[in-house]
């Protein structure tokens, strides 16, 4: 099944506009509105799926009933930067049910997606999910997990720090077309930072005003993680890259880094470290520090894990090896994931899509999701500042350079290091809508466009600039 967008923005399959369900899906997120429909399963093995779930313990929310092989599909759903997936019963080209779905490798199927949940199999974790099984297999391996691992009371004042990877391009070089170029990427970043650097652990404590001088001691030592709320104004010093979201209702969004709040006071709240770098980056203007949450730090609550399948991953090939890519990538997850969730499920009687809240049970420490969420783009942003004079662009875990990298450690295989990737052309539309070139042959980065789509406009690149790409592609967003 191939799906396409067309003039109207809609995707369709054939004939059929899947309008009705992308704008009720879009009703249940607050990020971009663009609904992306991936044909996970192929068509011909959706019971061997099932079963193989099924086989492995895994339970979907609602009864799945399976009437013909060749009458049902199942998707991944995904909508814009989050996270909600969803499992689609289709018969005769109409959308019958609604799922959350159990899925596990959007990007492998038939023999290979069996193959990669085989070799999950063998752990003897529990859950139905990447993110669910890891953690299972997590907890195993960690004496006094509840204690380490705990949510306690200040949950909403840390989880007010979070904010994804740095993601911002030089708009020195936003749309121009730019020649050869070295591309950093970091292997596994996220779970580099949690087996290598202090993470929070236990109980937090509350304190006013600016931390004592002992709390910020310790915290030098790496004993101590805190949790800093203040407010300021602030612009970007020159010469520095920018990185903070300051969140405010009609002004600021939490999603989009700020350079300047033009002399108006924010309120924001930052790990220890951010809060340092912070003041490196930016001038600060009217600080007032009104309050924080510490927590006793450790180093290395994640290095068993982290090592265990980081060496596994390396070992193996193929879908092995993306099972094992997938333990490490997920876990961290966990620990900042929304405790609220919305799906969507089709109401029989009135005919119609209906969205249900719910409340998760299980807990989720969240100052760990925060702080190395917070360590990673304080990473990215200092190496990025490092080679600031031809920084171009970066991803999450990457750093895009005019000239070869300085004070970075390169190493194509060790955790934590950069890889690299020579090209001979760039061009920077906007996040995460991104190009390069090795010779005539492109790759492209679209996020919010069907990996089908991309490779269809790869294959059909014939050597124009790469800046017609993004010309012809923005009327189709």
């Amino acid at each position: 099944m191939t799906l396409y967008r067309g003039e109207d923005g809609f995707f369709y399959d054939g004939t059929r506009r899947y309008k009705d369900f992308i704008e009720t899906i879009n009703k249940i997120t607050f990020y971009e509105k663009n609904a992306v429909i991936y044909d996970a399963i192929l068509n011909n093995s959706f019971l061997d799926y099932y079963f193989a779930f099924k086989s492995l313990g895994f339970e979907y929310t609602d009864d799945l009933t399976i009437k013909s092989r060749d009458k049902s599909f199942s998707y991944i759903v995904s909508i814009g930067g989050d996270t909600l997936s969803f499992l689609v019963k289709i018969e005769k080209g109409n959308w019958l049910k609604i799922y959350n779905a159990n899925l596990m490798f959007d990007n492998l199927q038939g023999r290979d997606f069996l193959q990669a949940v085989n070799a999950l199999k063998q752990l003897g974790g529990k859950g139905g999910t990447l993110a669910s099984y890891s953690l299972s297999i997590f907890k195993g391996m960690t004496k006094n997990y509840e204690f380490i691992f705990c949510q306690d009371k200040y949950s909403d004042f840390v989880r007010s720090s979070y904010r994804g990877g740095f993601n911002y391009i030089n708009p020195r070089y936003q749309d121009k077309e730019i020649g050869e170029m070295w591309i950093y990427d970091v292997n596994s970043l996220y779970p580099y930072i949690f087996a290598f650097y202090p993470m929070p652990y236990g109980y937090g404590k509350h304190g006013d005003g600016t931390p004592t001088e002992d709390i910020r001691e310790k915290a030098r030592k790496k004993e101590i993680i805190y949790f800093i709320r203040f407010l300021c104004s602030f612009s970007i010093k020159e010469g520095h890259i920018p990185f903070v979201c300051p969140s405010v209702a009609g002004k600021y969004s939490k999603n989009k880094i700020c350079e300047t709040t033009a002399g108006e006071n924010v309120i924001m709240t930052m790990t220890n470290t951010e809060f340092s770098f912070f003041q490196e980056q930016y001038n600060v203007y009217n600080l007032v520090i009104l309050d924080y949450v510490y927590y006793m730090a450790k180093i290395g609550v994640g290095r068993p894990y982290v090592e265990k399948f980081y060496k596994l991953k390396e070992n193996a090939e193929g879908a092995e090896r993306e099972a094992y890519k997938g333990m490490l990538n997920y876990l961290t997850g966990n620990f900042a994931k929304k405790t609220d969730r919305k799906n969507l499920k089709y109401n029989e009687k009135k005919k119609s899509w209906e969205i249900i809240e719910r409340q998760i049970k299980e807990k989720v420490a969240v100052q760990v999701g925060c702080a190395i969420t917070s360590y990673a783009r304080v990473r990215t942003v200092w190496h990025a500042q490092l080679n600031y004079e031809n920084w171009v662009y970066s991803d999450t875990d990457s750093i895009h350079l005019l000239k070869p990298a300085t004070g970075i450690i390169k190493d194509e295989k060790k955790i934590g290091c950069y890889k690299l990737d020579k090209v001979d052309g760039g061009y920077y539309h906007k996040l995460k809508w991104y190009g390069s070139r090795i010779g005539d042959k492109p790759k492209l980065t679209l996020a919010g466009v069907p990996t089908d789509i991309c490779e269809s406009i790869e294959e059909e690149y014939t050597g124009d600039t790469l800046e017609s790409i993004f010309e012809r592609l923005e009327g189709v967003r």
